[in-house]
């Protein structure tokens, strides 16, 4: 049920709770985004919802002048056992501290919530949203999707989301962007614990824009911090911009290690956007859009190491039960270009390493202990 932007105020809010509660079950979705309500209006809103278990979608973005009163009937609401509400969308609503830490209480309560917009609430401060990231911390917490760009977040409050985050393991999407408050190099670097933290689920962070001094100084950190994070595509910190030389060769150690084989091989092959994909640091996150992260870790493999004059040393070192997998693994076919790729391994392989396939040297060898017995 559609209502955004339709100019709603008091009365006519109360007029559709009253045709809420005459068939409370039959609601789905409802926006009233960009509307007139107040305390009055929300108040009687929340009460009708109270009998509604399949209302999914709640948008109520824009709705600058509901208060805390009217707020925390909604909240009442959030913590019902009847609440089904998947979405929430609670942007552009003049929220203050006292509004985020009521949220706060009534979040740790909800068990069906999985996505929250709080966008461009700019007035909460550092205590409100310290508060709304403990919740992140409640194991009951169900969030996957949290919206917060558009805020006043400083490095009070940015270190806090993220020291809630580590042990978060459902959260799948942040997104901080367009932040009032410009962001330091050390609230970036306290986010690389989150990604590094096993339990981490997180798929896309934004932070852009960052300056780019800021980004420099905790780019190493950052980047070390995703050697082994198989979970994180997208994490933007500069948006259609290129990033500085020092930070694109922090990610591309971390993307494509080339000093030795088993080093590309545990590459990241899930980082695909840093926001910017241009030069060797684009095509390496291009590699990583397959998402066949064996055909990923293969490419990146024939192109580093077995293109040109294979060096063979590594294989000569190798212990003699592994040569079979290591012949195996290159003459796996992905795709048709990596079947050629297959092919032309393959044969520099064996070109290079004659002896191993030299059938005749073990008869000869035989042969010329038996002469020295002789003898």
């Amino acid at each position: 049920l559609g209502f955004k932007s339709s100019n709603i105020q008091t009365i006519g809010c109360i007029e559709l709770a009253n045709a809420l509660q005459d068939s409370p079950s039959c609601l789905a979705q409802l926006d009233l985004c960009g509307n007139d309500i107040n305390d009055e209006g929300i108040v009687a809103l929340s009460v009708a919802l109270a009998g509604n278990d399949r209302l999914d979608l709640l948008e109520l973005s824009g709705n600058r002048a509901i208060t805390i009163v009217g707020w925390r009937a909604l909240f009442t609401y959030l913590q019902s056992t009847r609440c089904a509400l998947k979405e929430v969308a609670l942007g552009q609503v003049a929220f203050d501290d006292s509004t985020a830490i009521s949220l706060a209480n009534s979040l740790g309560r909800n068990h069906s919530l999985t996505e929250l917009d709080l966008s461009e609430n700019p007035a909460v401060s550092d205590i409100g949203w310290r508060a709304i990231a403990a919740v992140l911390q409640n194991q009951h917490c169900m969030l996957e999707v949290l919206h917060l760009e558009g805020n006043f977040l400083n490095e009070v409050a940015v270190r806090g989301l993220a020291a809630s985050l580590v042990n978060n393991s459902r959260l799948r999407e942040l997104l901080i962007y367009n932040n009032w408050e410009t962001f330091t190099a050390s609230g970036l670097r306290a986010f690389a614990p989150v990604f590094a933290s096993p339990t981490s689920n997180l798929e896309m962070i934004r932070f852009d824009p960052v300056p780019n001094q800021v980004v420099n100084d905790a780019a190493v950190d950052l980047s070390v911090s995703l050697v082994n994070n198989k979970k994180l595509k997208n994490l933007i910190l500069l948006n259609h911009t290129a990033y500085p030389t020092p930070v694109s060769v922090a990610f591309e150690q971390v993307l494509f290690n080339k000093s030795s084989i088993s080093s590309t091989f545990l590459s990241n092959h899930t980082l695909q956007n840093l926001g910017h994909r241009s030069g060797n640091l684009g095509s390496y996150l291009r590699m990583n859009l397959d998402e066949d992260k064996d055909l990923v870790a293969r490419q990146k493999i024939m192109t580093i190491h077995f293109s040109g004059d294979i060096n063979i040393q590594p294989f000569v070192d190798m212990q003699l039960e592994l040569l079979p997998r290591v012949i195996a693994w290159m003459a796996k076919n992905y795709t048709v270009k990596s079947r050629n790729d297959s092919f032309l391994l393959l044969y520099q392989f064996v070109r290079n390493m004659q002896s191993l396939f030299d059938f005749n040297s073990g008869a000869r060898t035989a042969q010329q202990g038996k002469k020295r017995k002789l003898a």
